[in-house]
């Protein structure tokens, strides 16, 4: 039965676009399908690596010539593509003279494929380099064509060469003379001038860089204009697999190491040095997630990792930033997200009730008071000293107002100020605030403990104040570290006899190094005399709270004027999400109000703009991960995840002690242990840096008033008691082996 004129007209059009591509000169009696099913076969993506199954058929039935016998694709392997592409090398004339270019007979060429889709990706020499700007990105392991089924051939662009045609969104491009590097190590198979092999990886497709060293050809991908990379039902599907792929990623954690085993710079030999132009398949970044994320990222939610403070995470949570991500909306006023902003209210004031604050904190009370999400305690304690910092210059300004003197001062500087009016534009292109006087500025000093996060220190520069770090003294009630309040009034003292002007004091519950607190109850009263603002910074403790039994920690709290926790170090919310309250929040929005006109509402006046409260203009959905979280978990939950740390805190500590080998720093306090080897900081120097060399631990070390000590930090409740003897035997062992 012969083909419709339509099919034949097709497949003489494939004959006509392969004779010119591969630059055979066509012949009448030429078989139709030869070159047109050999041009496909180049082309052509399987998606089984290693097998051509889609064209398997046609390479039996219509490619195989009546006088030579076709290489079968199941017995083509190494031998024979060495035999197709080895030739004598020992000159460039002789092997000119006795290669066939592969380019110029159809025949050969088909075996050289044919080696090309069987030949394992091992057997591939690996290339180093080539032309950027040819090739783009150079891969070595995926030989293979991938993950195209090829429909028609179309019109595609060939720069360089006459146009020409191949399977739809496929490019054709020529390298220039040498721009196929040989790869390291020996030359393939053939000398030379043989065939080159590179991978070129881009947004689509891989596909195969190959053909003789004068004559290279380079297989890149196009996508037809205005088709999305991934579509709705692409994402249905790889979403699940990515799901899929982190409740693997979790259940498989104890088959990790807490620390990678990568150096600086690992990453410039996974991951090309530019971006690609063409969108790559899914399965393509799929596939790189192993080993370009995972096999270098420190887990910290590993049950053998001891180090910082933890981040805590939950599937709730996780949900929650999906669809915060999917939203994608940015709530800087109430009208740019109604429910990002109102459900922000809502949780906070849950989080007050659950943490046992003040009523004044709460959203829903009649006074000025307010809570919102900023992104981490860096920020928070920022936008406290910037608030205090506005306080505290308007109220020096009005007091220098009420003298005799400032009464002349101020008026005077009134006249000048309306004459000045008078004389400028209309239009000032100068911003210069009255809170922003360099001569208040100058004089304003903060306070804080020598054990203090060291964001505090980098706010206090930021907002360009002087910052007193108080010396620590051991408290009696928890032995540990802390802003001794004679010391706060000494400094204070002092201050003001230099002409300084006081203005905040940051106090901590759970210091970074010890888990030390600042006792509200001492410094409280101090602050309130002294006109002091009270930021207290709680960003580990603060979660503990949620437990009865750990809110002694924050007697006093009435007394603050602006408190915050990170939520997602130990409340079962991932990073990030910092709850921060003020009790009079007026004070913070009359500083950072900016208002233009594209940021007004209609309901501006009766509605919250939490932007008022915050640097930062866009904000993220965040209080969905407290939604969720409190749902689905519930307060008695998230009380067991927390005692348990504790508890596992406990028996490190006991154990650890048990032979008199090591002492503790402080009492374990809350989910920390501060401990040290009996002896000097130099052998517990060494001891550190040969724990985390050995990775299957991990901690880190501090120091308080020159003392050099090792902190374990429980930051998995997963971690059972057995992951805390093994931490412990890891550490003797090692302890052992540097002594």
């Amino acid at each position: 039965m012969q083909a419709p004129k339509s099919g034949m007209r097709s497949m003489r059009r494939g004959r006509r676009r392969a004779c010119r591509v591969f630059r055979v000169e066509e012949k009448p009696s030429m078989k139709i399908q030869s070159l047109a099913c050999l041009w496909c076969a180049c082309l052509a993506m399987s998606r089984r690596s290693g097998r051509c199954s889609l064209i398997e058929p046609l390479l039996e039935e219509r490619l195989r010539p009546k006088e030579e016998k076709t290489l079968s694709i199941r017995r083509c392997h190494r031998s024979q593509f060495s035999e197709v592409a080895s030739t004598p090398t020992s000159s460039a004339d002789r092997y000119r003279a006795s290669y066939r270019p592969i380019c110029c007979h159809h025949h050969s060429l088909f075996r050289v494929i044919l080696a090309i889709f069987t030949l394992p990706s091992a057997n591939f020499p690996a290339s180093e380099s080539c032309d950027a700007r040819s090739v783009g990105a150079n891969r070595v392991f995926y030989p293979v064509l991938h993950s195209l089924v090829l429909r028609r051939p179309v019109p595609i662009e060939r720069r360089h060469l006459s146009h020409a045609r191949s399977p739809r969104g496929l490019i054709i491009q020529r390298l220039p003379v040498g721009a196929v590097c040989q790869s390291a190590g020996s030359a393939p198979p053939g000398g030379p001038m043989a065939p080159r092999f590179l991978v070129a990886s881009n947004l689509h497709i891989n596909a195969t860089v190959f053909g003789v060293r004068r004559k290279p050809l380079l297989l890149t991908t196009r996508r037809p204009p205005g088709r999305a990379a991934m579509d709705s039902e692409a994402f249905r599907k790889h979403g699940k697999e990515m799901v899929d792929f982190i409740a693997d990623y979790w259940t498989g954690m104890r088959e990790r190491t807490p620390l990678p085993d990568v150096q600086p710079g690992y990453i410039w030999d996974l991951v090309p040095s530019s971006p690609p132009e063409n969108p790559e398949p899914w399965t393509k970044i799929f596939e790189d997630l192993e080993p370009v994320v995972l096999k270098a990222n420190t887990n910290w939610h590993h049950p053998h990792f001891f180090a910082y403070y933890p981040t805590s995470l939950s599937y709730p949570s996780i949900m929650a930033d999906m669809l915060s991500g999917a939203i994608a909306s940015i709530g800087f006023t109430w009208k740019s997200s109604p429910s990002m902003t109102e459900l922000e209210m809502v949780c906070t004031d849950w989080l007050v009730k659950a943490l046992g604050l003040p009523d004044f904190f709460l959203n829903s009370d009649d006074g000025p008071g307010a809570g919102m999400i900023q992104s981490t305690a860096s920020d928070a304690t920022l936008v406290a000293l910037l608030a205090a910092r506005s306080r505290a210059v308007n109220k020096y300004k009005k007091q220098q107002e009420s003298t005799k003197l400032g009464w002349v001062y101020s008026n005077v500087s009134r006249i000048f100020s309306k004459v000045s009016e008078v004389r400028r534009e209309p239009h000032s292109d100068i911003i210069n605030p009255e809170n922003h006087d360099p001569a208040v500025l100058a004089k304003l000093i903060a306070y804080t403990s020598d054990q203090a996060h060291s964001s505090v220190e980098k706010d206090a520069m930021l907002a360009g104040v002087k910052l007193r770090k108080l010396r620590s003294a051991v408290d009696e009630l928890l032995g540990n570290f802390g802003i001794c309040a004679e010391a706060l009034e000494a400094a204070i003292a002092e201050d003001r006899a230099a002409g300084l002007i006081p203005f905040i004091l940051v106090a901590t519950i759970g210091t970074t190094s010890t888990c030390g607190v600042d006792s509200l109850v001492d410094l409280g009263p101090i602050c309130n005399r002294e006109g002091l603002w009270l930021h207290v910074d709680a960003a580990y403790a603060g979660s503990y709270l949620i437990c009865p039994e750990y809110r002694y920690l924050a007697k006093g709290v009435e007394m603050v004027d602006s408190f915050n926790f990170n939520a997602h170090k130990a409340l079962m919310i991932n990073f990030d999400c910092s709850p921060m309250w003020f009790k009079d929040a007026t004070e913070a929005a009359s500083y950072f109000d900016v208002d233009p006109v594209y940021l007004k509402h209609e309901h501006q006046k009766k509605a919250a703009d939490l932007r008022h409260l915050q640097i930062a203009l866009g904000r993220r959905f965040r209080s969905l991960k407290i939604w969720f979280v409190l749902r689905a978990l519930g307060i008695e939950h998230i009380q067991k995840h927390l005692r348990t740390m504790e508890q596992r805190a406990k028996e490190f500590a006991e154990i650890v002690t048990e032979d008199g080998a090591f002492e503790l720093f402080v009492p374990q306090h809350l989910g920390l242990v501060c401990f040290r080897l009996k002896g000097d900081n130099e052998e517990n120097e060494r001891l550190t840096a040969a724990v985390n060399d050995d990775r299957r631990i991990h901690l880190v070390p501090s120091t308080a008033h020159g003392v050099f000590f090792l902190r374990l930090a429980v930051c998995n409740s997963e971690t059972s008691a057995a992951d805390i003897r093994f931490a412990v035997d890891v550490i003797k062992e090692i302890s052992q082996k540097i002594a």
